[in-house]
């Protein structure tokens, strides 16, 4: 059988739900025929944007893990991008949707991807994710062709540009994948039929975390988990996902704590690099790392960050599951997340971790000094963390072979 699976970018790219989807490519490839399909944007700017970073037009075509990546061209004439619009809109009418050409302001805008979508070999179509152009795409293609669609949306609840009211032209999938309860409401909330949501989490790479080393990340960067209190971030340094938080903590916890290094994995927004320049000294203490200085999910730095880390903190403001946490579960670590909906299922108050209100900086300084003052309860939580992962099978395989039942139920 074949699947056509499509997201905004893909590896050299870097972020959640790309990774979700390579992972899926990677493991199900054995079962079906899998065509992978995405925009040729680098950053998220590259998405709509002329001035953002692409890939190298030589591997518009590339082949990844064996996996078949076509990268299609963001559209960037006017007149192009404006047929593109016209051309959705009469979808959405025809299909009866709330929703018209606006729907594609967060990109990729891609001519050719649609038209490659509608030709390739194809039984079903999965794509992620909302509020992203691609997903339409998909939908599109789909409704098209006759052929089912599924989407796993990572629909984040608490972040106001994803309340829009195209947001109810996701209840035109077949099945929509959500990763928690608190998703699977939002969805509901948003017209998406109840029938149609199926709960699936996502995974972590559990062996590759455990048995990682912190040496190639001790020399990269200076820091010796045996001398200093190593606190890590990892993920996309904006405001959303509590990277500025993380930023302003720091200096009232060297205040309480100078023994504490952060390491800030992630691409870096412009608010973030304004911030960093103010808190003055205290910079000291930040290594920051970026995509451009790693080789993607599996880098050696970034798996010996996890492991010379004492905590784990990303407190966003919305998630739809974080895979990062379970990654920091996986070799142990204690994380500290923003006291939202999608947390607080994912964990309990100190089963794991610890909760605390988002853009609280001050909350999260106390947090984690008091987590690294006691070494016994980081490991403790850490350990629950690691039990949650084998209790509850969150492996990218566990993942797959529940995404693999959706296809077959649903093909047939």
């Amino acid at each position: 059988m074949n699947i056509l699976h499509v997201s905004p970018r893909y590896f050299p790219a870097i972020s959640g739900a790309e990774f979700y989807m390579q992972r899926l490519s990677e493991i199900l490839q054995t079962h079906f025929d899998i065509g992978m399909h995405c925009s040729d944007a680098l950053d998220f700017r590259g998405l709509r944007n002329a001035t953002g970073k692409r890939v190298p037009k030589n591997r518009n075509t590339d082949r990844i893990n064996n996996i078949q990546v076509n990268r299609h061209p963001v559209d960037q004439e006017p007149d192009a991008i404006l047929a593109e619009r016209e051309e959705y809109a009469r979808f959405f009418k025809q299909e009866g949707l709330l929703a018209d050409g606006s729907a594609l302001d967060a990109g990729p805008i891609s001519a050719d991807m649609r038209h490659a979508l509608l030709d390739a070999p194809a039984d079903l179509i999965h794509a992620t994710c909302f509020p992203y152009a691609n997903v339409f795409t998909a939908l599109l293609a789909a409704k098209r062709r006759g052929i089912p669609a599924i989407v796993t949306p990572f629909y984040h609840a608490e972040n106001p540009r994803y309340d829009v009211p195209w947001a109810s032209a996701l209840g035109s999938f077949d099945r929509v994948l959500s990763c928690s309860r608190a998703e699977s409401r939002a969805l509901v909330d948003h017209g998406v039929p109840a029938g149609r949501i199926f709960k699936i989490t996502m995974g972590v790479d559990a062996d590759r975390f455990q048995v990682a080393s912190s040496d190639v990340f001790t020399r990269v960067t200076g820091l010796d988990p045996s001398r200093d209190d190593i606190v890590l971030f990892c993920g996309f340094k904006n405001y959303e996902k509590g990277a500025i938080t993380v930023l302003h903590a720091i200096p009232q916890v060297l205040d309480r704590l100078p023994s504490a290094r952060f390491v800030m994995i992630g691409p870096p927004s412009a608010q973030y690099n304004f911030e960093c320049r103010k808190i003055g000294p205290a910079r000291k203490a930040v290594v920051n790392l970026n995509p451009e200085n790693l080789s993607g999910y599996f880098d050696p730095i970034k798996l010996g960050a996890f492991k010379a880390c004492r905590v784990y903190a990303m407190p966003s403001r919305s998630e739809a599951f974080g895979i990062a946490y379970l990654e920091a579960w996986a070799c142990g670590k204690p994380v500290v997340a923003s006291s939202i909906p999608a947390m607080q299922e994912l964990f309990e108050d100190g089963n794991g971790g610890l909760h605390v209100p988002f853009d609280d900086s001050e909350a999260l300084a106390t947090t984690i000094v008091n987590l690294l003052d006691d070494p016994g309860t980081c490991e403790q939580m850490g350990a629950r963390g690691r039990e949650k992962i084998d209790q509850e099978g969150l492996t990218w395989d566990g993942v797959a072979v529940r995404v693999r039942g959706i296809y077959e139920d649903i093909l047939g």
